[in-house]
């Protein structure tokens, strides 16, 4: 197989904007009016060019052999990647003189990153896997795939393997599964590029040793099926390459100096409640802590630790006429670690308030027979229209700060909001 592909992305905007502090006084005297003392006053400006062209060409080479007992695959591959990347960007912020004075005769601006970065490289990889056929161990069946991965990047020049067995069992209604492995993450650009916008071409992959064990237990009826999992893992992180995230960008340090864990259990029950209606309910509670090398302050949680997640879908029928679809979504998420603007790594260890949201969709099918749900025209298989409403109860959840600061240099973090309650109006049509 061979492939190419190109990408080119851009990111423009101006962001202009004011703000007043005001500190809250409160009155001595009950019949008094609260009043409130000026602490700051300023204005800021976010600018931004960015422009980034990728090329990526692939060819690999795939081959399988089958034997009585077992199946080998193996795969070949070579990719060539071209980046160009232009970075011009900045933000001003003036605050009752705190920041630049006009006798310094400069403007001194809160960041600014500038950067035309090229890179070529070179990267070949390829993985040999053998899968054994079922064979009895007790009352049950089992099965056993081992495999390896090799990869080689030239701008780190640096060799990778990565062993991997994994162990299947089933027995009646559950299967069991045991995994472990090494896994490597070849670096790519937005790996490389430092918070300055500067390159790194030497970063080192990042590498963890992986712990995985499941148990799936099905049960309910043929015509409702349902299946429950249970899954935990760890990982133990080596060479990590520490990031942080602003609102949706991910701004990655470009050097290997932490390193850290990651461990968790998931539970997921999955199955319909009416026929035809897939619905499930997930629960996740997960910790992941890194280390930084000589910083002296210990472990800290990473920018994506977040302890609990629970999420839900469930769909019905209305009771009576099977081509009326009700869908009801559930999701929360405690909240992930967060720090001021500029702060070290091992400041960022606030937590932003959790996220939840409820969505409620309701879909008519015309194209099914509302009594027994049998397609009324043989070639048309669905025409749903829909009505669905995202973060129905108005949430507002917090993506990230804005930071301002008053006329003695304190910051104070003002909330940027996800999107707020949404209607949407769906039309599906399958022949």
């Amino acid at each position: 197989t061979a492939s190419m592909f190109r990408t080119e992305e851009e990111e423009k905007y101006d962001i202009l904007g004011e703000y007043w502090l005001q500190q809250a006084l409160s009155s001595q005297t009950a019949d008094a009016v609260d009043q409130s003392q000026n602490i700051g006053v300023g204005g800021y400006m976010q600018h931004a060019r960015n422009y980034l062209f990728g090329e990526v060409y692939s060819a690999a080479a795939n081959a399988t052999l089958s034997a009585a007992d077992r199946v080998v695959d193996l795969q070949i591959k070579l990719t060539r990647e071209h980046y160009s990347d232009l970075t011009d960007e900045w933000a001003y912020t003036d605050s009752a003189g705190y920041v630049s004075s006009p006798s310094l005769g400069a403007i001194v601006m809160d960041e600014a990153r500038r950067a035309d970065n090229k890179l070529w490289q070179t990267r070949a990889e390829g993985f040999l896997r053998v899968k054994s056929g079922e064979v009895p161990m007790g009352q049950g069946m089992a099965r056993l795939v081992a495999g390896v991965r090799v990869a080689y990047q030239n701008t780190g020049r640096d060799v990778l393997w990565g062993p991997r067995l994994i162990y299947n069992y089933r027995l009646d209604r559950w299967r069991f599964r045991i995994a472990t492995g090494r896994y490597c993450q070849m670096p790519n650009l937005r790996e490389m590029k430092a918070p300055d916008a500067s390159l790194n071409r030497h970063v080192r992959p990042q590498t963890s040793w992986q712990l995985f064990a499941a148990a799936d237990r099905y049960f309910g009826s043929a015509e409702r099926p349902f299946k429950f999992t249970v899954e935990a893992y760890y990982k133990w992180l080596r060479h990590v390459n520490p990031y942080s995230i602003d609102n949706v960008r991910v701004r990655y340090e470009a050097h290997n100096r932490a390193r850290g864990y990651a461990a968790g259990v998931d539970f997921k029950l999955h199955g319909q409640l009416v026929e035809g209606a897939e619905s499930w309910a997930t629960l996740s509670i997960m910790q992941t802590r890194e280390d930084l090398y000589d910083d002296g302050h210990g472990s800290i949680p990473r920018p994506t630790d977040q302890r609990v997640q629970f999420s839900s879908v469930l769909q019905d029928n209305m009771p009576g006429n099977k081509s009326v679809t009700a869908m009801l979504s559930l999701f929360f998420g405690s909240g992930l670690p967060f720090g001021p603007q500029g702060c070290e790594r091992w400041q960022a260890t606030s937590r932003m308030p959790g996220y939840k949201r409820v969505d409620l969709g309701l879909y008519k099918d015309f194209a099914i027979s509302p009594s027994d749900g049998a397609p009324k025209r043989q070639n048309l298989r669905s025409a749903k229209l829909g009505l669905e409403v995202f973060n129905l109860f108005d949430f507002s959840n917090t993506i990230s700060y804005f930071w301002v600061s008053d006329n003695d240099g304190h910051q104070f973090g003002v909330p940027n909001y996800l999107t707020s309650r949404r209607l949407n109006v769906k039309l599906n049509i399958e022949f």
